[in-house]
């Protein structure tokens, strides 16, 4: 009797843990569940996004800047004077956590930001840092700025909402290069949809994933193709990148088109074979590409120390037409 139920315990195990296999196959670990300060903030963010995202947006400029890949930003920021002034002044802020939301439709891409742990004086003081132009209204709850960039002045603001949080926004149109000014009116329609809408109570498929993710990494992101152009191809799409020892991300996608899939499965490997011919620079980081799939699922993952990310730039930085050389 006992070895009846021994050999049906292994087999439930063996049975649930080939279930969670199924349902994740390449699952790592994650944080868990959602903080306290988390939650806020999504009950701060608007809902009806397209994708969620969060982690330390500034100190992972910061560590690109300071990385091989400096010569990039360098040259972004002589196209938007003040980036590197505005960036080194939001690092130096102890307390700040922020999420983010996409959204695609009607060919615009919105970007929402809300962060906690920054007030209006604070905003106001590195918008002074950057030369920023920068108007306050009387009431303290909105702050209008003006960024210079490649593409114009793009002019935005921050909304001080009840429990002080900020929040921001950005739309582009999708194959354009106008961005659409914010002003206070925008920002407070869309805080005004935050007791019923935001993104605590409507992205709830999206919420779900956050948890698988390590969101110790710098950047995490968790996004769907479901009314996109692409809905027929991607469903979930999830993933990390980190600046801990060079460059590295880790993605999972849930394709919906097997076809495509099939493409993947014979032409990653094909493009690996062909990594020597490629150049010692490129070749090296065309072979630490690792891609796996199981079903419907694929997982893309890459990790690029300094040595190889300095030898990419400095074979790529010629090759882009932008003159980089190595730091």
């Amino acid at each position: 009797m006992k070895r009846a139920l021994l050999s049906l315990s292994l087999l439930a195990a063996v049975t649930t843990a080939g279930a969670c296999e199924k349902a994740d196959p390449f699952a790592a670990k994650g944080s868990g569940a959602l903080t306290a300060d988390e939650r806020a903030l999504l009950g701060d963010l608007p809902g009806g996004n397209t994708a969620l995202f969060g982690g330390n947006y500034m100190k992972f400029q910061k560590h690109l800047a300071d990385s091989p890949m400096g010569a990039v930003l360098a040259s972004l920021n002589q196209q938007s004077p003040g980036l590197s002034a505005w960036t080194d002044c939001f690092i130096a802020l102890p307390n700040v956590t922020m999420v983010g939301g996409l959204v695609v439709a009607d060919r615009t891409a919105r970007i929402r930001f809300v962060m906690h742990g920054v007030d209006m004086p604070a905003i106001q003081t590195c918008a002074g840092k950057a030369s920023f132009a920068a108007t306050v209204d009387a009431d303290g709850k909105f702050i209008a700025l003006e960024m210079p960039s490649a593409i114009g002045v793009i002019k935005t603001g921050y909304l001080k909402l009840p429990d002080g949080a900020l929040l921001t926004a950005q739309s582009l149109p999708i194959g354009g290069r106008d961005i659409t000014p914010v002003d206070r009116a925008m920002l407070e329609a869309e805080a005004a949809t935050l007791a019923t809408g935001s993104a605590l109570l409507a992205d709830k498929a999206l919420q779900a994933a956050i948890p698988t993710l390590d969101r110790a990494k710098a950047i995490w992101f968790v996004g769907t193709g479901a009314g996109t152009p692409v809905a027929d191809k991607l469903g979930l799409v999830k993933g990390t990148m980190d600046i801990s020892a060079g460059l590295a991300f880790d993605v999972i996608a849930q394709v919906l088109d097997k076809h495509l899939i099939d493409q993947m499965v014979t032409g990653v490997p094909e493009v690996k074979k062909q990594a020597s011919a490629m150049g010692p620079e490129v070749g090296d980081v065309v072979r630490a590409l690792t891609f796996d799939h199981a079903g419907d699922q694929v997982h893309f993952a890459l990790a690029i120390d300094n040595v190889k990310l300095k030898a990419l730039m400095a074979k790529a930085g010629p090759m882009m037409g932008m003159g980089m050389g190595t730091r």
